[in-house]
């Protein structure tokens, strides 16, 4: 999904035009200002999967290695 796309989810919701799984991190201004409010869902969880990017050209240490590694095994 696209930041616009985000957006206009997001804006949907804050609407009541219906409800939404989202990342919480993502939406967490508007709960503080309480626009939006979150609900937990027992027995359910969710995986979300990263990816790690760097520029083409851009040298790679041993500590990047590491790092990418160490992410990998979580």
């Amino acid at each position: 999904m696209d930041m616009q796309q985000f957006r206009s989810h997001k804006n949907s919701v804050m609407e009541n035009m219906g409800i939404s799984i989202i990342s919480k991190m993502s939406v967490m201004e508007e709960i503080k200002e309480g626009r939006l409010h979150t609900v937990l869902v027992e027995g359910m969880s969710f995986k979300r999967e990263f990816n790690i990017i760097y520029h083409k050209n851009k040298y790679v240490t041993e500590a990047m290695k590491e790092f990418w590694e160490g992410m990998r095994k979580e």
